[in-house]
């Protein structure tokens, strides 16, 4: 009886530990982010997109070409780029706040 008891609470420790991990702030920014990329990708023609950018050291095309394509896209485009983006920057904000302490 008493290891029947200690299976069933150490299986419930478990579970809320695994839930923990998994449901952590990080992870669910993670996951938000994955799914703004992946409206993103379900939208976009990425070869398409790769297939006309100009080459990758001319900084001011690539800045001009990246501005006039998202001017010029759907707005639901526009939203998930926007959100992913200040996702990632919370997301390493928070990375940064834990491993050096201090926020900006």
């Amino acid at each position: 009886m008493n290891t029947y008891l200690e299976k069933r609470i150490m299986r419930r420790v478990y579970f809320m530990w695994m839930l923990r991990q998994v449901l952590s702030a990080a992870s669910v920014k993670v996951m938000i982010i994955l799914a703004a990329l992946w409206q993103i990708k379900s939208v976009v023609f990425v070869p398409a997109i790769l297939a006309n950018m100009p080459s990758l050291t001319d900084v001011a095309a690539n800045i001009k070409f990246f501005s006039a394509a998202f001017a010029h896209t759907h707005v639901s485009v526009q939203l998930s780029i926007i959100a992913s983006g200040v996702l990632v920057l919370w997301l390493l904000n928070d990375v940064r706040q834990k491993e050096f302490g201090y926020w900006f």
